[in-house]
């Protein structure tokens, strides 16, 4: 049986790499009888073909990431809008955080979930405590409260933390107060001179 060797396009200065790729397999669709070897008039023809196709590709590629918060773009402004994203960032990596902690609140109020979304927005360790049993006991009143650690730079942030706090409030439950801090929960002692008493929940 006869053997067609394929002459097909290997390279170009002008097209990129997908359309090199794409014209390449243009080409063996259509079979031997198309000769195009580099520099040639086929070769521009499938190259230029290709192009088209890696453009195509690559529009509907950028299609889909518009449809989901931590990957759009051009739609960022109507994702935000749709989030009520308070004070939006100029930073691209920023917005999409911002958006993507947003989209987890919408995922339930546990506290796991809601120190995720803390830290998509502060990018720093965070916790959500609440009361102890004893706590509760003595004063029914705090089985209403959450305590929300959060880094100190991101305490003092009052841009920062208002951002944090828009998310919590959509993610806990109604009538459930928090209270934010900016020093550790654990080792905690009042008569510590750098404790930052009035930075805690005991200001309360």
């Amino acid at each position: 049986m006869p053997h067609f060797p394929l002459v097909l396009p290997t390279t170009s200065a002008v097209v990129s790499a997908d359309g090199v790729a794409f014209a390449r397999r243009l080409g063996t669709l259509i079979g031997p009888s198309l000769r195009a070897p580099d520099s040639s008039r086929n070769a521009a023809d499938l190259l230029a073909r290709g192009e088209a196709l890696a453009a195509a590709r690559a529009t509907n590629a950028a299609a889909l990431d518009e449809a989901f918060p931590h990957t759009a773009t051009h739609l960022l402004t109507d994702w935000e809008r749709i989030y009520r994203v308070p004070a939006p960032s100029s930073d691209l990596a920023t917005r999409r955080a911002a958006l993507a902690a947003r989209t987890r609140a919408r995922r339930g109020n546990h506290p796991r979930t809601i120190v995720a979304a803390i830290q998509g927005i502060a990018g720093t360790s965070a916790s959500v405590t609440e009361p102890l049993w004893s706590v509760v006991t003595a004063d029914p009143k705090w089985v209403f409260n959450l305590v929300v650690r959060v880094d100190q730079n991101v305490y003092l942030d009052a841009a920062l933390l208002a951002q944090v706090d828009d998310v919590v409030q959509r993610m806990k439950p109604a009538h459930v107060t928090v209270t934010y801090t900016g020093t550790p929960m654990t080792g905690f002692l009042t008569d510590d001179s750098n404790s930052l008493t009035d930075n805690t929940v005991l200001a309360t």
